[in-house]
């Protein structure tokens, strides 16, 4: 545009004005090919594996899918068949990303991972399958051989989606911003009505450095006359059977990269777990793995100060849990099936208790109660609750994507108005003359726009870069 305007106050030439404006278009060409073609990002292993791992879901109650790692594209599972976790597109919701961060499972930017999270939010997520490799299961996984890279599990220890409740939702509506384990810990307790399964642990001893706990923040600082390192290590004596797991974490946010990430070396008995924890691709809580009745030896290698709101080792108890889960399962569970764009169950209650459902949250559901509408409530910041009545109910979730009826409203509008304008014929459509003062408003727009969402970022982006290096 400003090229053309050059170019009618005669500032620029027919030829150089035609040079520019092919230049620009080729160089669009070439970005939009790089943008929208690009390169492969690998030689197919991974869809041959995907591709080993499809499944129909749709005969049973739904439950849910995660990956022991980020073994596959995000979206991957969900084209595979299987109920996921996981979402990656520009209408990620919030709320939902927060959540999830909350629960301990790995997200950042437009994606809230499959991986992460603990064996107590897989039961409440309802997270009855996993994909991984062999190694990857506990011992509460019935695994599946499939041909190819990796296997699927069946988890033993797994809640229904829907749970009835005597709590009400006002309760609930939010999960705590507190260090991730003590989230784990209230909805064990508001759950199984018992924490008991949790333990954690402290180091044994800190060498090349310190820790402190100050305004509810772990510091932990690298440097002291001798080395550039902080080590902790942790001996701990496992009582039973217990799942280990080790987190740092801080703030709610999207962001590509936080300041924390890389900060840590881990070794479980001797052996190197991962050397950039946590980072893009795994930042949920991390597992160390599962141990019986055994003493285990933990390395944990800081290398830049830090400061955050996690910094724990904590084991959860695997027998206890289960006892828990199975008397839920018994007493108050409630399957979900999934047909289309509704969710729908049976439930018995008694003395006006609560539906819990782990079905995220949208403007866009509609829950129905024995065929009578009913109250959406949010819980645990982005999941829902109804009421339920006295005897069977039968529950009902139907989904529209919020602003779909004005949207076909509108291009119904607009598909009429074109009918109009083509049956009246535009020589008796009234033509606006643009004025002077309308076409400096546009150029004044324009240079605005041109400024706030191209140039001023790039200099904010340098000058930022810039007080970094000084």
């Amino acid at each position: 545009t400003i090229f053309i305007m050059l170019g009618q106050k005669k500032l620029l030439g027919r030829n150089m004005l035609c040079l520019i404006i092919s230049g620009v278009f080729l160089g669009e060409v070439y970005v939009s090919l790089s943008v929208n073609i690009g390169y492969a990002a690998n030689d197919g292993g991974v869809l041959k594996t995907s591709a080993a791992l499809e499944y129909d879901e749709n005969s049973e109650p739904c439950y849910r899918t995660k990956t022991e790692k980020k073994y596959l594209h995000v979206n991957m599972l969900g084209g595979l068949g299987y109920n996921s976790l996981a979402h990656y597109t520009s209408l990620t919701a919030e709320d939902y990303m927060f959540a999830m961060k909350k629960l301990g499972y790995s997200s950042y930017w437009m994606e809230v991972g499959a991986n992460g999270g603990t064996a107590l939010t897989d039961a409440l997520m309802s997270v009855k399958h996993s994909i991984g490799a062999d190694f990857d299961f506990k011992s509460f996984y019935n695994v599946t051989d499939i041909e190819g890279e990796l296997d699927r599990g069946v988890n033993q220890i797994c809640c229904p989606m829907g749970t009835i409740s005597d709590i009400s939702p006002e309760q609930c509506r939010f999960l705590e911003d507190d260090k991730r384990v003590n989230v784990q810990k209230k909805l064990a307790e508001q759950y199984f009505g018992t924490s008991r399964m949790f333990t954690e642990y402290e180091p044994s001893f800190t060498a090349g450095g310190k820790i402190e706990y100050e305004n509810s923040k772990y510091n932990i600082y690298t440097l002291d006359d001798d080395s550039e390192f902080c080590q902790l290590r942790y001996t701990i004596d496992v009582k039973g059977m217990q799942i280990l797991y080790f987190d740092i974490f801080d703030k709610l946010s999207n962001r590509l990269a936080e300041e924390y990430y890389g900060a840590a070396e881990v070794y479980v008995n001797g052996s190197c777990l991962t050397k950039n924890y946590p980072e893009q691709k795994n930042n949920g809580i991390l597992t160390l793995g599962e141990f019986n009745d055994t003493t285990v030896e933990i390395l944990i290698i800081i290398n830049k100060d830090i400061s955050v709101k996690s910094f724990d080792i904590f084991g959860i108890d695997v027998d206890i849990l289960k006892s828990c889960t199975d008397l839920l399962n018994s007493s108050r569970g409630c399957d979900l099936f999934i047909d289309g764009r509704k969710i729908y169950g049976t439930c018995d209650s008694r003395n006006g208790k609560w539906l819990y459902m782990s079905v995220p949250y949208d403007k866009g559901l509609k829950a129905y109660v024995n065929g009578k509408t009913a109250q959406i409530f949010k819980i645990y910041d982005s999941f829902c609750a109804v009421k339920l009545e006295d005897g069977v109910n039968s529950v009902e979730l139907e989904f529209l994507p919020y602003g779909m009826k004005i949207s076909l409203m509108l291009t119904l509008l607009g598909v009429i108005l074109c009918l109009i304008w083509k049956k009246i014929g535009t020589e008796k459509i009234c033509r606006i003359k643009v004025s002077t003062n309308a076409i400096l408003l546009y150029r004044v727009v324009f240079c605005i726009v041109i400024l706030t969402v191209y140039i001023l970022p790039v200099i904010l982006r340098i000058s930022a870069l810039v007080s970094k290096m000084i």
